[in-house]
């Protein structure tokens, strides 16, 4: 957890924000590469499946589009790979 709250202070300190989904995703990349990177291989999956269950945001497939705020890759690609 202290990871997780050092990065989100470092995304978003100083900073203002008047889409919230923005910060959602600055949480949620935080989350990933915090929690999540402590995982093996087969539970990184998993926990890829359930942030992106969790989330209720839209997927994409990467080759249409970047995902922006608001949008994850699909499930065939995972969120820390990006």
């Amino acid at each position: 957890m202290t990871q997780l709250t050092h990065m989100l202070t470092a995304l978003l300190e100083g900073r203002e924000f008047s889409n919230m989904q923005i910060v959602h995703a600055y949480f949620l990349q935080a989350l990933t590469w915090s929690v999540g990177a402590a995982l093996v291989e087969d539970a990184r999956v998993k926990f890829d499946q359930y942030i992106k269950y969790i989330s209720a945001m839209l997927l994409i497939e990467p080759s249409v589009a970047l995902a922006g705020p608001g949008l994850l890759t699909s499930c065939t690609h995972r969120h820390h790979e990006y």
